[in-house]
């Protein structure tokens, strides 16, 4: 038996079957097409101007990184010539101290000349960190004790360090200050806390427990040196004038105090970072 031939299809199914496969003058295939077409020309457009963009950023990232670099290259070279002339006057103050009439002379000659390198050390430990943003708080404490140290040949006092270092840096502008007061102190310790040659020297720095956010600086000797009969007076010398203006600049405050019932005095340093 023949199989039957399809009946054929109603012209209405035809053209609904037409417009689904995107035939025929009303499809709707068609009739979005253009819209299609058109929002394709848009993105390609938005395409080529995003691209554009990027191209231009690029190159005012790669003028920035150059203006950096060179920036960064003419600091340091200011930092180097302000090291150099930090031991020009060094050495200026060398001749002089040699040519010192007195003891008296040749004294403050070397105090001036210490404060000098208190500062040159600075910027020499600037120069080695390759940064002049901010400067590592302990290295510059040991740096500046161990050169006083050393320089005053102690041989018989032993110097010992409690240092807290986690995020302890300062910006250059207050280091300075801070290293100056610290040289002061420990110059005063070494030149007068032992007159026979023998004792302790104890460096200490970290935040205070009893003052959240507040860095404390503490130099501290156990010698019965001249000063055990009273507390320095702010006043009194050179140094001690020195650090009362250095400690005002960096908004912090400073005292001698006793070391318990035993000799010695303590020298604290309180500031904010």
């Amino acid at each position: 038996m023949r199989p039957s031939s399809p009946s054929p299809e109603p012209d209405d199914a035809r053209a609904v079957r037409e417009r689904i496969i995107g035939l025929g003058s009303g499809s709707a295939r068609k009739s979005y097409y253009p819209q299609l077409k058109e929002k394709i020309r848009d993105l390609e457009a938005k395409q080529l101007e995003l691209m554009d963009t990027v191209r231009t950023l690029e190159e005012r990232e790669s003028e920035l990184e150059r203006l950096v670099d060179e920036k960064e290259a003419l600091l340091k070279e200011v930092h180097h010539r302000v090291k150099n002339n930090f031991q020009v006057i060094g050495s200026l103050l060398n001749l002089g101290l040699g040519l010192a009439g007195s003891n008296e002379e040749a004294a403050a000659f070397a105090k001036t000349k210490r404060r000098i390198d208190t500062m040159a050390m600075v910027y020499g430990q600037l120069l080695a960190a390759e940064s002049f943003a901010e400067l590592e708080l302990c290295s510059l404490v040991r740096n500046v004790v161990n050169a006083l140290f050393y320089e005053a040949e102690l041989r018989d006092v032993e110097l010992s360090y409690d240092l807290s270092c986690l995020d302890l840096h300062l910006s250059v502008e207050r280091a300075i200050p801070l290293a100056l007061i610290l040289a002061e102190a420990a110059s005063n310790a070494l030149e007068h806390a032992f007159p026979t040659g023998g004792g302790k020297l104890a460096v200490r720095l970290g935040f205070a427990n009893d003052a959240p956010g507040t860095i404390r600086l503490a130099v501290e000797d156990d010698g019965p040196g001249p000063r055990s009969g009273g507390l320095p007076e702010p006043d009194s010398s050179l140094g001690l004038t020195l650090i009362e203006a250095l400690a005002a600049q960096l908004k912090a405050l400073w005292r001698y105090e006793r070391r318990g019932e035993g000799p010695g005095l303590r020298f604290v340093l309180e500031l904010r970072p």
